[in-house]
């Protein structure tokens, strides 16, 4: 850091002090002391600044942080001050407040514009400010996304439409607009898939883009990916259910299918696939899993909706009747766990973006 010294970096080292890795505040005064008054065209009075911002984590701390930020000398920390003073019965000093900082030019914290709108934007008159933070993070992406064409964050953003507030008999409508079409939603979503490979939700956006961009691939030529979101994530319950979810979907419309229920144009959307091998037993398999893994703990994912629980009862009872799926019926379920799959890696020319 004293090679490249800017607020930036001592920021980065000195959020790392946290109390629950052993480190007291003293160490961040240390820090801040040390290096802070050192930076050149660095924030507003910088050793109190970075001593401020490194309080947060701290308990014993907390009535000082508050006090010293009621001064509201250090406007570049008002937003410091709305983390601990967005409250449902704020006055409307503090709302004006708010509104003022989360109205200024470039400034882009949407979850807070959110917790605005819902306190304070009806109650007091103001305008609604969350579709603005949106706005402005989706116009930061096109503008960034440049010079870094990997950018996770901006990846996902201009994967989404922007979107717009309308007015109609007084009642606020949140509207989408300029929304990308499905062959550049799936251009962004290969370039996710090559920046975080690693990551389920780049794995569930790239399925997501390909099926809808490409209505002529075989839905279990993309089975590779479904299967590395759950590896990923090592067998968290969420990714478990997700995918038993998923199945649970495809059984409905294969057995219909195995009925002649659909066309054969539609039915070869699946054709790739058997309601046996392809469905019924990953289904059993991955339910399995995600049971065992509920039973270690309390995971997101691990309450099953008692509708969802039935349709999930139907598919385990028809594996029974047919006789099938003996070895993830009855093997143990660390037998089960999946492991990591082959995909090809995504080849994307960043020129295409520019």
């Amino acid at each position: 850091m004293k090679d490249y010294l800017n607020y930036g970096s001592l920021s980065r080292a000195r959020d790392m002090m946290l109390p629950g890795w052993g480190w007291e505040y003293s160490y961040v005064e240390a820090l801040c002391d040390k290096y802070a008054g050192k930076i050149e065209n660095s924030v507003p009075e910088p050793i109190v600044s970075c001593k401020l911002e490194g309080a947060r984590p701290f308990k014993e701390k907390r009535d000082w942080l508050v006090e010293r930020l009621s001064h509201r000398d250090l406007p570049h920390l008002n937003w410091l001050f709305l983390s601990f003073n967005l409250q449902r019965d704020s006055s409307r000093e503090v709302a004006q407040l708010a509104y003022d900082t989360l109205s200024q030019e470039g400034f882009i914290n949407r979850d807070r514009a959110s917790l605005f709108d819902g306190l304070y934007a009806e109650k007091y008159g103001f305008e609604f400010l969350s579709t603005l933070h949106w706005q402005r993070e989706h116009n930061r992406a096109k503008k960034r996304i440049i010079d870094e064409p990997y950018n996770p964050v901006f990846l996902k953003k201009l994967m989404q439409p922007e979107l717009e507030d309308v007015f109609e008999d007084g009642r606020r409508i949140i509207r989408s607009k300029n929304r990308p079409s499905e062959a550049e939603v799936l251009k962004y979503a290969e370039r996710l898939l090559a920046a975080v490979p690693y990551d389920p939700e780049s794995l569930r956006l790239y399925v997501q883009a390909k099926l809808l961009d490409d209505p002529t691939v075989d839905y279990f030529d993309l089975d590779p990916y479904r299967i590395n979101r759950i590896v990923y994530s090592n067998h968290e319950a969420k990714e478990l259910f997700s995918f038993a979810f998923e199945l649970a979907g495809l059984y409905d419309a294969m057995a219909q299918i195995e009925r002649g229920e659909w066309t054969e144009e539609d039915a070869k959307y699946f054709e790739g696939g058997d309601l046996e091998t392809d469905v019924i037993c990953p289904f059993v398999r991955t339910l399995r899993l995600h049971d065992q893994v509920c039973s270690a703990g309390r995971f997101t994912s691990c309450d099953v909706a008692p509708q969802v629980d039935q349709i999930f009862s139907v598919i385990e009872k028809e594996a029974t009747k047919r006789g099938i799926c003996f070895k993830e019926r009855t093997l143990p379920a660390e037998s089960l766990v999946f492991e990591e799959a082959k995909i090809p890696r995504t080849a994307i020319d960043k020129e295409d973006f520019r």
